[in-house]
């Protein structure tokens, strides 16, 4: 019996150690164009696909929005690497994920990097092409993320 409640001990311990380890995302709003899609709801699929992958601990939109009225340019500009620290340091986030989402010719380009807050750097990115099928961009975005 003392076997069994120290493993589920154990267990739980370390259930708690991982969860604490976890790296937390805030994902900005991407740059949109030639897409019927907006660029809130492509940070609503990347968040989606982010909890799906499980890596990491998100802040959801409500998190998000905190700091959206206090400065709104991060809304719908917060595209360049600086600004994503800043923005990153104002959630308190490891890590901030954005990019593009644009038809080229006949082509959706979904163009994504991950900032490292901290450091300040690119710490992933990832590029891919696909056909024009617009309504399979939540199924591109998995794609994507799951390349970086």
């Amino acid at each position: 019996m003392k076997k069994l409640m120290l493993s589920i001990l154990f267990f739980y311990a370390s259930i708690a150690v991982f969860a604490q380890g976890s790296s937390s995302i805030g994902v900005a709003n991407p740059n949109v164009e030639g897409l019927y899609i907006t660029p809130s709801t492509c940070a609503k699929i990347l968040r989606l696909e982010l909890t799906k992958i499980g890596q990491y601990s998100i802040y959801d939109s409500f998190d998000m929005e905190d700091v959206y009225q206090n400065d709104s340019s991060y809304r719908n500009h917060c595209l360049s690497r600086s600004c994503l620290v800043d923005f990153g340091n104002k959630l308190s986030a490891d890590y901030m994920l954005t990019g593009s989402f644009n038809l080229i010719a006949n082509k959706i380009v979904i163009s994504l990097k991950m900032i490292d807050v901290n450091k300040g750097s690119i710490h992933k990115s990832a590029l891919r092409e696909f056909t024009n099928q617009e309504v399979e961009i939540q199924r591109m975005t998995e794609v994507v993320l799951k390349e970086m």
